[in-house]
């Protein structure tokens, strides 16, 4: 009996593990032709997953225990066939990497930066990242003034310039930031854009209407513009982020391919909830419906009686 379980789970999640990975070679070729083929990918692999879980579990409880199944056993059988199923999409996914798509470790490795990137920049910045904006900043500020000047009388008047400047421009920001209705200024992909705006700004008002501010201290503030600009914000914090990068064949297989194996388990729990009975559905078909037996043993009873009377009067 518990060969042929082992059999029937086997059986379904064989053919699981093939039919996902024939879903994912159809996505492949897809791809080439270049068919948006991501939402019906998907599809397909929910219907493949419920339709062999539930031929499993049924197959199991109708053919080998009466019609009847625990919860927890259903879902123990629908486990072993959604990792049998996921094991041979994993090798599947080795293949193709390997045979089918020399280059398909660059191209997971460059969706998943281009994913992560994506995500980041449709973020907003952070306070903190704010004030890290102004300190860097003026770090690279004052280093340029030290770079261009070794007296230190002059270096100290042109580190007062590029504090003075900094400060008009950290104020006019912030003010700007309380008056930016669409919040594009603080999405993170076109902070760096408005803040570059209001520098220029304030670098050409502060050029025009204070004579006193040494030139040497715009132009200071100039070059740490742009070199923040090589170097925005979104950058920055991508560099602290653990983006996924494969660099086996193997461990893309794996990897890439846990969400059908986590899909499945969470499909399922619902599947083995659909399925399990706790004892025989009654129905008059099946012979075991006792209202119907009482009836029918009613009517005997009716039938004996009216014979014997029959009897007796003739």
């Amino acid at each position: 009996m518990r060969k042929t379980k082992f059999i029937i789970i086997v059986k379904w999640g064989a053919l699981l593990g093939a039919g996902l990975s024939v879903i994912n070679l159809l996505g492949f070729f897809a791809v080439n032709t270049g068919y948006y083929y991501g939402p019906v990918k998907d599809l397909l692999q929910v219907l493949a997953i419920v339709a062999c879980l539930y031929l499993a579990i049924r197959d199991v409880r109708d053919k080998m225990q009466d019609g009847l199944i625990k919860f927890s056993k259903a879902f123990g059988i629908g486990c072993g066939v959604v990792f049998i199923g996921y094991v041979i999409l994993a090798l599947y996914m080795m293949l193709q990497l390997a045979v089918f798509e020399k280059d398909g470790l660059e191209r997971l490795n460059r969706q998943n930066m281009e994913l992560a990137i994506k995500s980041i920049q449709q973020d907003t910045i952070t306070t903190a990242e704010i004030k890290d904006y102004h300190k860097m900043l003026k770090r690279i500020s004052l280093q340029e003034t030290h770079k261009s000047i070794a007296d230190d009388t002059l270096q100290m008047k042109a580190d007062s310039g590029v504090v003075v400047i900094l400060k008009r421009f950290e104020r006019e920001l912030t003010l700007k930031c309380k008056h930016d209705t669409t919040r594009r200024l603080y999405q993170l992909d076109t902070f760096d854009i408005y803040a570059d705006q209001q520098l220029r700004s304030t670098l050409y008002s502060v050029r025009m209407g204070n004579p006193e501010i040494m030139p040497v201290s715009l132009e200071a503030v100039e070059a740490a513009r742009d070199s923040l600009a090589e170097n925005p914000v979104w950058k920055q914090r991508l560099a602290t982020k653990q983006v996924p990068q494969y660099l086996t064949i193997p461990a893309a297989g794996t990897i890439t391919t846990l969400a059908a194996l986590l899909y499945g388990l969470m499909i399922n729990i619902f599947v083995a909830l659909f399925l399990y009975r706790k004892e025989k559905t009654i129905c008059s078909r099946n012979g075991n419906d006792p209202v119907t037996a009482n009836e029918e043993a009613d009517t005997e009873t009716e039938t004996k009686v009216k014979t014997e009377e029959n009897h007796s009067e003739q």
